[in-house]
């Protein structure tokens, strides 16, 4: 039996941080039924967008030679994503901006891009840090073309704080079912 692919997006600079335990955590929640795979943007290479629109010609690609090609491929190949960041004051990490700024590319792959269910989970150590932080982050996944379906906070300054949460193992149940939903 072919496994579904959830591809997890891990925004942390933090080895093993809240993010990557968020996203382990649903994984672990829809079952063997599911195989993970793990990306760590800021151990890739994002370049900024130049704006020269080639990349909406017909049958052109991105002139910049970086990793956000191989990222797009990943998205396709996967049945589901899970998108985390940490929000360390006021707004997501900016790798995820950085990323979100290449969406042009992804003008072709729109139709594609909208059939992947995604989960948010945005991560935190203070309620009056959170600022714009949801909202941006949730409009830069979109941007990518993805289909966002959930969004949940997790709270947490520490790496492994966001687990001791009453509600953690809720909110976990919450994101999985949004990627499992018809």
């Amino acid at each position: 039996m072919n496994k579904k692919k959830l591809l997890g997006i891990v925004s942390s600079y933090r080895k093993s941080g809240n993010g990557e335990i968020v996203v382990k955590s649903v994984a672990e929640r829809l079952g063997n039924d599911w195989e993970l795979s793990l990306i760590n943007l800021p151990r890739l290479r994002i370049d900024p967008c130049k704006g020269c629109y080639v990349c909406l010609l017909p049958g052109k690609k991105c002139m910049i030679k970086d990793d956000v090609e191989w990222i797009l491929d990943r998205f396709l190949e996967a049945d589901a994503i899970i998108f985390t960041a940490p929000d360390y004051i006021l707004g997501p990490v900016a790798i995820v901006k950085m990323l979100a700024d290449r969406a042009l590319q992804t003008y072709g792959l729109l139709g594609e891009l909208a059939k992947k269910k995604t989960a948010v989970a945005l991560t935190l150590g203070r309620e009056d840090y959170r600022g714009y932080a949801d909202t941006a982050l949730v409009a830069q996944v979109h941007a990518l073309g993805l289909n966002v379906m959930s969004l949940e906070h997790f709270y947490g300054t520490h790496p492994g704080e966001v687990v001791l949460a009453e509600d953690y193992g809720e909110k976990i149940a919450t994101l999985a079912e949004s990627l499992e939903s018809e």
